[in-house]
């Protein structure tokens, strides 16, 4: 009972660590450890190679190419990049037609999934800094201008902003989604910042030195392996929050748990692959930002159930304390469920919590069947 009791505390500290003692020790050392953020604009600009992947856009991709042209950026210095990954619907057809000869569009034959399309359009990519984006991610008409001002220090490899979420009202106006888990991430990534570098980085919008960029394999989800390329390589990778771009959200909650499911099913395989990172020895403080902003929340739902079943066992004991944290969890179980029949912000935080966890499940037992989800469907339905 004393291991099984030891156990119970380890994993209750590891469930909270992640959301709580890692914020915590993360603002402590960066005040300690506070490195420099350059916000200078170089003596010149850059050269930029726009890359933006495409399956079935035709809904956006026109509107996508005009907002990049819009952007308050010198367009001799802009080379735009299509990779259409065999696109069935009338995306080629009318990025062909587009009147712009700097807008490069290549067609994949058949699907080979968003990394792919990447590595042919950096061969041709001719800027000194590629930016990755989405097609129906709109950029702030500043973004470009504000994120290539970090590259003025040598040591900055990759810049990344973050993506404002909007969604449609019935009047058709557009309110902006800013809810409390997406401003804890970027507080967090912003920490990261100054410490060192920060994990991972918004694959709608950020921008690599291209001296930096490895040709990744086809499983590879780039917003993750990338930065994790440009930290071995002994650069920073830095978050920038006034650099983002804007998106509708999505309200098909089917389409969302599976695009968690495959997000999480390829950064789990990435940390696997990657997992000499993880050697605080080698990488210092990013070993320690990587353990737990990411290995840790990934086990999240492992630890939860572990912690489950250990507690049903110790509440059998005669200590109080077990069997009232047994009650605690039955409250929160029923609370969950009941989760379903309000739209109160806290509820709704809930849920959302709930969902990713489950969607990490999935994702693990992906990965244990050895299954990558390469290739993404809109309406994925499995």
């Amino acid at each position: 009972m004393i291991l099984i009791a030891a156990l119970f505390w380890i994993l209750l500290f590891l469930l909270f660590y992640p959301y709580l003692g890692y914020p915590i020790s993360l603002y402590i050392a960066s005040i300690l450890r506070k490195l420099p953020l350059s916000m200078s604009q170089g003596a010149e600009l850059p050269t930029l190679s726009i890359i933006v992947p495409a399956y079935n856009e035709e809904e956006v991709i026109i509107k996508r190419l005009q907002n990049i042209l819009n952007i308050d950026y010198p367009q001799e210095l802009i080379q735009i990049i299509v990779v259409s990954d065999a696109s069935t619907d009338n995306t080629n057809e009318l990025i062909t037609g587009f009147k712009e000869k700097r807008v490069h569009l290549i067609v994949n034959k058949r699907r080979r999934g968003k990394t792919y399309g990447l590595n042919r359009a950096c061969e041709i990519a001719k800027g000194e800094i590629l930016i990755f984006t989405d097609a129906n991610a709109m950029f702030d008409t500043q973004a470009l201008r504000i994120m290539v001002r970090n590259f003025a220090d040598p040591k900055v490899g990759l810049v990344t902003g973050s993506t404002n979420y909007y969604d449609r009202n019935e009047d058709g106006s557009m309110i902006l989604l800013m809810g409390l888990y997406t401003r804890f991430e970027r507080w967090i990534k912003a920490l990261e910042s100054r410490v060192v570098s920060c994990v991972g980085a918004d694959g709608a919008v950020f921008g690599l030195r291209k001296a930096l960029y490895r040709p990744l394999i086809e499983a590879d989800i780039n917003d993750f392996v990338t930065p994790l390329d440009v930290v071995r390589q002994g650069y920073r990778v830095i978050f920038d929050p006034r650099v983002f771009c804007v998106e509708e959200h999505s309200t098909n909650e089917s389409e969302e748990f599976w695009r968690q499911v495959r997000i999480a099913n390829r950064t789990i395989r990435a940390i696997i692959t990657h997992r000499d990172l993880l050697n605080p020895f080698c990488y210092g403080f990013f070993a320690w930002m990587l353990w737990s902003h990411k290995v840790l929340r990934f086990l999240f739902p492992w630890f939860a159930l572990i912690l489950l079943g250990t507690n049903l066992i110790l509440a059998f004991s005669l200590w109080t304390i077990y069997k009232a944290s047994a009650v605690c969890f039955m409250i929160l179980v029923i609370t969950i469920v009941l989760s379903k029949n309000y739209k109160q912000a806290s509820f709704s935080l809930l849920r959302s919590f709930m969902n990713m966890n489950q969607a990490f499940l999935v994702a693990w037992f992906k990965v244990f069947k050895k299954q990558t989800i390469v290739v993404w469907e809109k309406e994925q339905d499995e």
